[in-house]
């Protein structure tokens, strides 16, 4: 099983600093997990597989971290941060960290090898009319069942810039896009 508890402060709205907010995300797993039998590559069971489910693995603060709104358009999110979160509820197919939707991770949050489960770093976006940009600037380490900054980015930096823009292709709406990364780890 998964207990989690997410909780979310919009200092904003609390009379504090405009566009500010702040996350923090707990999560403990218990029980047994099918993940690592029968030889699949790719976990089964994502809900299980973050932050673990063994001993002191089964729990962690998978998010710690600030999110500054500039207006509607422009965001900046800085801290630890559980890249699984991110996917909620933005395509059919995709999200429910494993709980609410699909369970395999290949559909809760495409394992690109690149982004690490949690990493510690800061994101950026932009929207405007015509296509969203986004910078993200992170330890390519994961930081699943890691809270200590001591080590951070240690291991190097990676850099990733994306574009995405809308498209119209036989009358249905979607998008296409384009990312480009750079990692100074070995």
């Amino acid at each position: 099983g998964k207990a989690d508890l997410l909780v979310t402060a919009n200092l904003s709205r609390l009379g504090f600093w405009d566009g500010f907010s702040m996350t923090v995300h707990g999560e403990y797993n218990f029980g047994n997990s099918v993940n690592g039998r029968g030889g699949v590559l790719i976990p089964v069971n994502s809900a299980l597989n973050f932050p673990g489910i063994e001993g002191a693995d089964a729990y962690d603060l998978s998010s710690i971290y600030f999110v500054q709104e500039f207006g509607e358009a422009s965001t900046v999110a800085f801290g630890k941060i559980n890249m699984i979160d991110m996917v909620q509820g933005k395509r059919p197919f995709l999200g429910g960290a494993g709980i609410d939707g699909f369970w395999n991770l290949t559909f809760v949050a495409p394992p690109t090898g690149t982004v690490p489960a949690y990493l510690l770093g800061a994101l950026s976006t932009v929207r405007t009319e015509h296509a969203t940009y986004r910078l993200w600037v992170y330890d390519p380490a994961s930081y699943v069942n890691e809270l200590s900054l001591a080590d951070a980015f240690e291991d190097g930096v990676t850099v990733r810039g994306s574009i995405q823009w809308p498209v119209t292709i036989a009358g249905r709406r979607g998008s296409q896009g384009l990312t480009a990364l750079y990692s100074s780890q070995d």
